[in-house]
């Protein structure tokens, strides 16, 4: 590598190629047309069934407030309590703890410039009193749109009654706030929910959590927990870690533990 003057931070706010990295097929680089491909290598046919119980379950809040309908609400208001909420609570029918997990939004990072080539949708001040857009799925093409958006959810999870043998933890900005529980999270300053997903995953093996379910849409999430499988069950040997991924009819279930199996001790 060239010796150079320059301002490192500077030169790694921006990304150094225009397109992701190739994978590698046999020798030969492609890009991959669809990342999700990735899964069918992973794929375990002779899996067990996943639980019907989960001692916690790890949300990605912004693939939650993509899958919701919106039909039911005129305000946001509306949004929080008639369709959010209750979500929440169905959730908490087949778990004791469950965590929502944001993804944050920093202006000057990789990430918001990625999001700033896919385009913006309208922005819309997020208020209780406030129509929802009629576009939903434009005004989450937004980043400020979302920020204000989480937090607005996070407000209303933190007002609401849960039943009280219930824990709840939602992420919020670095902070993260805890319902139901007397162990605390400590700060954290992932940006995004793919990460941050496995700090909740190991909080809650430390707790004595053994079955966990985490619920997303992005291919990314089960390679992260494939790949720190081993750092999470040093810390509860016990774990059982299962993906629920996708939507509609290619919704599955992937086992973090199974496709950890077949790939054998990390080397």
């Amino acid at each position: 590598m060239q010796n150079c003057e320059g301002d490192l931070r500077e030169s790694f706010a921006h990304e150094v190629r225009s397109f992701p990295p190739s994978l590698s097929d046999f020798g030969k680089l492609h890009l991959p047309l669809i990342k999700s491909d990735l899964l069918k290598c992973l794929d375990q046919k002779d899996q067990v069934e996943p639980p019907s119980t989960y001692d916690c379950k790890v949300l990605d809040g912004a693939v939650i407030v993509h899958c919701l309908p919106t039909t039911a609400a005129t305000t946001f208001n509306d949004y929080g309590e008639k369709i959010f909420i209750p979500y929440l609570l169905r959730q908490l029918e087949s778990t004791k703890r469950l965590d929502i997990v944001w993804d944050k939004y920093i202006s000057d990072s990789i990430k918001e410039s990625t999001r700033e080539k896919r385009g913006k949708g309208v922005c819309r001040k997020v208020s209780g009193q406030t129509n929802l857009p009629s576009n939903w799925m434009d005004f989450l093409h937004d980043s400020t749109n979302k920020k204000e958006l989480f937090v607005f959810l996070s407000s209303k999870v933190a007002d609401f009654d849960f039943p009280p043998d219930k824990e709840i933890y939602i992420s919020s900005g670095d902070s993260t706030v805890s319902k139901g529980s007397s162990h605390p999270m400590p700060n954290s300053n992932h940006e995004e929910a793919d990460t941050r997903i496995v700090v909740h995953v190991l909080h809650a093996l430390e707790q004595g959590g053994q079955t966990i379910q985490v619920r997303t849409v992005d291919t990314d999430v089960v390679v992260i927990l494939t790949g720190k499988f081993h750092d999470l069950t040093s810390s509860n040997p016990q774990a059982n870690i299962w993906v629920a991924f996708g939507m509609g009819k290619n919704f599955c279930f992937h086992s973090i533990n199974a496709i950890c199996s077949s790939l054998g001790e990390p080397k």
